[in-house]
Formats: structure tokens, C-alpha cells, sequence
């Protein structure tokens, strides 16, 4: 499993996923696939490939994610990410909301990682460590996925963000 990336100008950002996430993407098979950077590494979109399904990580205007798609799903390009299932990625956030039925956020961690305070892949770790071997299974297949009614009517419930 090979985690080097040639993606000169994503060296931070990569090495902060790697950082927080580095072991478990490795126990999972995952390995770098595609690599893109915009305004000097100020924006990201790091794709990664088990043999079951792809990782996005990204990094714009200063936000930090991670997503997930089928192992067909293209690599979105330079371009402003919806994360709800457009284009076939899904926040991995937002999925573990599905499994957990419980909301994760919420504005005093938000303005912690605003704030510089605390690390958003810190905090994403432990609950990837957790659930990702259960998101997995959600993207193998061709088969029309059975959780996507409930997601979209989960992130209804929740607007305006």
C-alpha cells in the first residue's frame, strides 16, 4: 500500500491526512491514485483506491474533508465539491451521522478548527478508526445502494447548514 504522493504542492496537506489517518488507510488497502493542487497547495483533492471503493480528501478555503465513492466514481477535478452525493462522493462525516443517528458537529467545534485549536482529521480519526469498516460495504456493488433515501432525507432534515 503505497501512500507516496507526487503532488508537489499538497506535500502539508497530505502529510497532515497522513498523519492522523496514515495507518488506518494503510490496514484498509487504500493507496494513492490521483493527486491535484490549486493556489500554491491552498486547495487539495487527494484520491486514494482500495480494491473496494475511494477516499477523497480535500482541502479548500482553509476546510479540510473527506469523502467517499465507489471505485468508479471520477476524480472531481479543480473544481467547487458538493459532498451530498453529487458526483458520487459522500462526506464521510455526514454517513457516519447516517449509521450513528446522531448529529457530530456542532459550532464550538467548528470554531476550534476555525480557530486553529484543534486538528479536523484529529477529530475525524477515531470515528474513521471506528466506522470504516462499515462505509465500506456501502460502496461496493452496482446495484442501486439502498441507504441513498435515507441520507438525502437526513441531510433535508438538517437545513439550512
Amino acid at each position: 500500500m503505497d501512500l507516496v504522493v507526487e503532488c508537489g504542492d499538497c506535500g502539508d496537506f497530505v502529510g497532515i491526512v497522513q498523519r492522523y489517518l496514515g495507518d488506518l488507510l494503510k490496514q484498509h488497502g487504500f493507496h494513492s491514485l490521483h493527486c491535484e493542487a490549486d493556489r500554491g497547495g491552498r486547495e487539495c483533492w487527494w484520491m486514494l483506491e482500495s480494491d473496494r471503493c475511494r477516499l477523497l480528501f480535500t482541502l479548500m478555503d482553509g476546510a479540510q474533508d473527506c469523502s467517499m465513492g465507489r471505485l468508479d466514481t471520477p476524480f472531481p477535478g479543480k473544481v467547487s465539491l458538493l459532498l451530498n452525493g453529487e458526483g458520487g462522493w459522500y462526506n464521510t462525516r455526514f454517513l457516519i451521522e447516517l449509521k450513528t443517528g446522531q448529529e457530530l458537529l456542532n459550532r464550538k467545534l467548528v470554531n476550534e478548527f476555525i480557530e486553529g485549536k484543534r486538528a479536523y482529521f484529529e477529530w475525524l480519526s477515531p470515528l474513521l478508526e471506528k466506522w470504516l469498516a462499515e462505509l465500506v460495504p456501502l460502496f461496493e456493488g452496482n446495484e442501486e445502494p439502498v441507504w441513498h433515501d435515507d441520507f438525502a432525507r437526513m441531510l433535508e432534515e438538517r437545513k439550512p447548514w
